[in-house]
């Protein structure tokens, strides 16, 4: 299992686990993640593993799928599936996550 840092001011905050296949990148405890650093936190991951095929897909959809988990994680459904974020190429439910991921932005 890999992991990035999450800084503030140079100083690590604390880790980020991930593990990355050819098809997919699992964020470990992904639900915990402020949506704010997706960005930064996919960055750092694909900089790592530029050769995952997860990136071919458009951000806005891991980062609307990413959302959804985060926001089932809290809201107590699934939880033992949507704690840990498993971003997949194909992504198999592109239209669920694009319609849900909208719709609860605002709250993850």
């Amino acid at each position: 299992m890999k992991y990035i840092s999450l800084k503030n001011n140079d100083q690590e905050v604390r880790r980020l686990y991930y593990t990355v296949t050819d098809e997919c990148v699992t964020i470990v405890n992904g639900w915990n993640v402020p949506k704010r650093i997706y960005d930064i936190v996919l960055d750092e991951i694909k900089m790592l593993n530029p050769d995952c095929k997860v990136w071919e897909r458009k951000r806005a959809s891991l980062k609307l799928e990413w959302a959804c988990h985060s926001f089932l994680y809290q809201m107590q459904i699934a939880r033992e599936r949507t704690k840990d974020v498993d971003l997949d190429y194909p992504n198999k439910k592109a239209w669920l996550y694009c319609i849900c991921g909208c719709l609860v932005w605002i709250f993850a």
